[in-house]
């Protein structure tokens, strides 16, 4: 399977996670821009880029900081969701221009962070869960 293949497959796992816990998502297809996808539930926003690796137990993302000006300017949460070989989907906030995950790192699956009640951004917007 090729990246944007795995790319796309991640994508419409992270959006079928939103919208099963309540969330409008939409999708950003063959995105130019930081964004994947873009959800919204109860008045509050969160932007994510998707990032998945078969290839490697690692994982450094750079250059976000475009994507959490972007969160930070609509007030709302910059979320990473990745995954590696075999793995569920797990997210991580964003709030700085690089990220570095490992497979052995302690990690959220997306639909347990989507629970979590009272996530705080610097905004102090508040995002509530089930």
């Amino acid at each position: 399977m090729n990246n944007y293949k795995k790319g796309y497959a991640l994508e419409h796992k992270t959006k079928q996670l939103l919208e099963k816990n309540g969330w409008l998502a939409m999708r950003s297809p063959a995105s130019k821009t930081p964004i994947d996808l873009m959800a919204t539930k109860d008045g509050s926003t969160v932007i994510i880029q998707c990032k998945k690796t078969t290839a490697s137990d690692s994982m450094s993302i750079t250059e976000l900081g475009p994507f959490v000006d972007l969160a930070k300017k609509h007030k709302a949460l910059a979320l990473l969701a990745y995954s590696f070989n075999g793995t569920p989907v797990y997210a991580k906030k964003v709030d700085c221009d690089r990220v570095a995950v490992k497979r052995i790192d302690k990690h959220v699956e997306l639909e347990k962070f989507l629970k979590i009640r009272d996530i705080q951004t610097d905004d102090n917007m508040i995002i509530t869960g089930e």
